[in-house]
């Protein structure tokens, strides 16, 4: 595999290459093409001609997105909800009719 490199010497880009490279290559540009094995490389790292290894360049971290997960309510939720309320407010007040009747149920037994 040669590793494609800029005029910086970092890496742009990778190729195979079962012809030679001379063949397929113009003169000038042999230099950006550098064989290696090294299959944890990267586009962004970066090839050192003086020592001919590369330097792993850390990705960077993306930083996610926090996405809000809350619900919002319909309207069709809401009007359902103003349902239930009311539901509860006459079951509250119908409680206390009862309360009120067994009371006077009760009274009227003692006479």
């Amino acid at each position: 595999m040669y590793a494609i490199l800029d005029d910086a010497d970092i890496v742009i880009g990778f190729e195979l290459r079962d012809i030679p490279l001379c063949d397929l290559v113009h003169p000038n540009f042999v230099k950006n093409y550098i064989l290696t094995d090294n299959d944890s490389l990267k586009e962004g790292d970066i090839y050192n001609r003086e020592t001919g290894e590369f330097t792993i360049v850390p990705m960077p971290v993306k930083e996610t997105e926090q996405i809000d997960t809350t619900p919002i309510p319909t309207e069709e939720d809401i009007i359902q909800s103003q349902i239930l309320l009311n539901q509860q407010d006459l079951l509250i007040a119908q409680q206390s009719q009862d309360e009120v009747l067994a009371a006077i149920l009760l009274a009227q037994q003692t006479v």
